[in-house]
């Protein structure tokens, strides 16, 4: 699903046609969205499916809250809520490149020890940043929810939403980035006012009750 994503579906397709008989075919995929189902039809015919039972939030190892502030708002209050937790390392999730190119840029100006990880980056960008932020040579990550996929970094004190993801699962990874091996973390979403029945419809499906700040 994350080929799909990154643009790369002729690619995986051609691959998957020039593969001879006889073959096994495995596909591992946390989601079964609409491209990944024209895989699954096209190239695994009666193909056995083994779904893993979704893990339930854990509410008393990570504390949901959120805050709603206008659009132009959203970077005075996430700079209030860096200010009372100055000693804690962060990662902050935003939707596109775009908008994570232009919160670093503004946080740097605020003179936040920040930096990025997004998809425009060389790979060896990308290793500078991830070496420091694992080091705590770095304080905040910024990163889209694709560039940020497979980090595993220890002591997060908490995650932010700038951007609420378009998939809930989505949600579920970026909150699991704290509150690992036994302590607790913290996730923060803050949302303008076209957001809020994206996050209402979020906490139906996690049976989440966020609290509001």
């Amino acid at each position: 699903d994350e080929m799909l994503t990154l643009g790369f579906k002729k690619e995986l397709n051609q691959i998957l046609d020039s593969m001879t008989q006889p073959k096994n075919t495995w596909l591992f995929s946390a989601t079964i969205p609409p491209e990944i189902k024209k895989i699954i039809s096209s190239y695994l015919l009666d193909a056995m499916m083994v779904e893993v039972e979704k893990s339930k939030s854990d509410t008393s190892v990570i504390r949901y809250e959120f805050v709603q502030a206008d659009e132009d708002q959203k970077l005075f209050a996430l700079l209030q809520f860096l200010s009372l937790r100055k000693e804690e390392r962060g990662i902050i999730f935003c939707k596109t490149k775009v908008m994570v190119t232009s919160l670093t840029g503004q946080m740097k100006a605020k003179k936040l020890n920040a930096d990025c990880i997004q998809g425009d980056m060389k790979q060896i960008e990308r290793d500078k940043v991830m070496r420091a932020f694992r080091s705590e040579k770095l304080q905040y990550l910024v990163a889209t929810d694709i560039s940020a996929r497979g980090i595993d970094v220890a002591d997060l004190g908490f995650v932010v939403h700038y951007q609420l993801p378009d998939q809930t699962e989505f949600f579920v990874h970026r909150s699991g980035r704290t509150g690992r091996a036994g302590k607790k973390g913290y996730s923060l979403a803050i949302v303008n006012q076209w957001e809020m029945n994206q996050l209402k419809d979020i906490e139906k499906v996690l049976k989440l009750k966020m609290n509001k700040i």
